[in-house]
């Protein structure tokens, strides 16, 4: 997968990105989390790219949310993020905020996939980061809306999720959303 998505031309990242996240703006347009946190991710390389939808969210009122690493087997940190705000590089290529900047916890999470299926189910980079982070956040029963972005061409039949794996709400492409039923 990670070779397919690095075949993608560069020329196709922009226009396919804006497609992607106006699909996402709609979604939320009947879905707005009562209150406005939303967290997303700093774009690796060929993922879709969130950071002009960011600045919108950020510019009509929403706390924009970003991840950060702590540690290996822990749930991600999520902090609080403007444009103007630097970010510091982190593991596996990532970019996040600092550690002194204030937490937050998530409304809405808007999840990069490796792959995906129609069930809902996620293939990420393997480190479990989002699994834990989703299980946490789902322990005292106020489990965020949880939205996939991803290529269509990184669809995948249906695979077999692993025992922690957690299924998401939807799934959001640069062709079509949709609606998950995969547990969470």
């Amino acid at each position: 997968m990670r070779r397919r998505v690095s075949r993608l031309p560069a020329r196709w990242l922009a226009p396919a990105s804006a497609r992607l996240f106006d699909r996402v703006r709609a979604l939320l347009a009947d879905r707005t989390p009562a209150g406005r946190r939303i967290a997303a991710y700093w774009p690796l390389p060929g993922e879709p790219d969130p950071r002009l939808a960011l600045r919108g969210w950020h510019a009509a009122g929403w706390q924009i949310l970003l991840p950060r690493v702590v540690m290996r087997d822990a749930p991600l940190a999520f902090h609080r993020w403007a444009p103007d705000q630097p970010l510091e590089a982190g593991p596996f290529g990532t970019r996040q905020p600092a550690p002194d900047s204030p937490q937050d916890r998530p409304d809405l999470l808007i999840i990069p996939c490796l792959g995906f299926d129609a069930r809902g189910w996620r293939l990420g980079h393997g480190g479990g980061f989002y699994d834990r982070s989703l299980a946490a956040l789902a322990a005292d029963g106020r489990a965020p809306l949880t939205i996939g972005v991803a290529w269509s061409s990184q669809e995948v039949d249906g695979f077999a999720p692993g025992p922690h794996d957690r299924g998401l709400d939807w799934i959001v492409t640069e062709r079509r959303t949709l609606r998950a039923w995969a547990p969470g």
